[in-house]
């Protein structure tokens, strides 16, 4: 028997590994563009690591795939040249040749296991740490070779003119006008009261520290004044975000950033904001985790009954469970708001073990 199966597992993987390749490729070029937008700034290798990272998000689905394709492919020609007729006149179940399958689908789900609950996790968070280094490296660029500031979503920075301190060689801004609205960090800096009089500060020098090693740049002022209300504010300390200075807004850390350990442990330790999306998102990627090898039997079976019938035809009934994953997926994710259990995360997993029982039952029987 293990000749049988080693003589299907060899096909398999290969088919498997070519149609991975191929469609990964078309994630990476489908996703250079969005992954140079981001990085807008920097190199190409920054360019090349955002656009890898962005295709994480996509590599168990593409494993899934891969690996039915591989499998369609493999039991279509063997169909095809009598060679599952043959197997069966001689007393041999085609449960036999369908292990080999199976072994691949077992070992791409326990790759998703690991890609779902902890690394893709981590790219999904880490994709927007590339474009902060970058800001780091450019940060100095960008305060030197612009006429205005963007402080964050609500505050402008003016200046009238500009000048080089001698001893430190930093840059120093001369007739500094802040302006800033209610979504401003500044707002809440000058207090609820001045905030709601004025949206105008004046400095008369202003200086930039850059915090290499975190997001921040701390603007130094001196003698800021606010002429609404006619105060003087001292010689404050302002830290602004460094992403929030040049995009507009920042990356924190949701759901889909957290590994799954981390998401349970907020669940247990009850400092979570909410449990059951929690829940729900771990249960979603043990979920996708298994499809792989509940594709299998239902990729052995869609080659065998494609006999007559060619691989490119099968290829296509590849695309009825496929489809019925994510709108499994997708009507999960809308019961969701609406049934308060996580189990529901489960969905497109017990479709497809459900469609493929009686897909499967009239061959598997024998």
């Amino acid at each position: 028997m293990w000749k049988i199966h080693r003589y299907y597992l060899k096909e398999i993987v290969v088919n498997a590994v070519l149609t991975f390749v191929v469609l990964f490729g078309i994630a990476l070029v489908s996703l250079l563009y969005k992954g140079i937008k981001l990085v807008q700034g920097g190199d190409l290798f920054d360019a090349a690591l955002t656009t890898l990272l962005y295709a994480a998000d996509i590599f168990p689905h593409l494993l899934a795939f891969s690996m039915m394709f591989g499998t369609v492919l493999a039991f279509a020609r063997a169909s095809q040249e009598r060679e599952i007729t043959a197997i069966r006149s001689l007393g041999i179940s085609p449960r036999v040749p369908m292990v080999a399958a199976l072994l691949v689908g077992l070992v791409c789900s326990l790759v998703s296991i690991w890609a779902l609950h902890y690394q893709i996790p981590w790219a999904h968070y880490h994709k927007y740490r590339v474009v902060a280094d970058i800001y780091r490296s450019k940060i100095q660029d960008y305060l030197r070779d612009q006429d205005r500031i963007e402080l964050d979503n609500d505050g402008v920075m003016t200046w009238q003119s500009k000048s080089v301190d001698a001893e430190t060689g930093e840059d120093v801004y001369n007739g500094v006008s802040i302006y800033y609205g209610e979504g401003s960090h500044l707002g809440g800096f000058v207090g609820e009261e001045q905030s709601a009089a004025g949206s105008l500060i004046t400095a008369r020098q202003v200086r930039f520290e850059i915090e290499l090693e975190s997001n921040n740049v701390t603007m130094l002022l001196t003698e800021p004044y606010i002429p609404a209300t006619d105060t003087s504010m001292g010689n404050p300390r302002i830290t602004v975000d460094l992403i929030e200075m040049l995009k507009g807004s920042s990356k924190d850390a949701g759901d889909k950033d957290l590994r799954s350990d981390f998401l349970l442990s907020e669940v247990y330790r009850a400092v979570h904001p909410d449990p059951l999306s929690a829940r729900y998102m771990v249960h979603r990627r043990a979920s996708f985790a298994l499809i792989p090898f509940l594709l299998a039997p239902i990729g052995f079976c869609i080659g065998v009954f494609s006999r007559e019938r060619g691989r490119a035809l099968a290829l296509s009934f590849c695309m009825i469970p496929i489809a019925l994953i994510y709108l499994m997926d997708f009507l999960g994710e809308t019961a969701r708001k609406h049934v308060e259990t996580p189990w529901i995360g489960w969905l497109p997993s017990a479709a497809i073990a459900a469609g493929g029982l009686p897909f499967c039952w009239r061959l598997l029987r024998v």
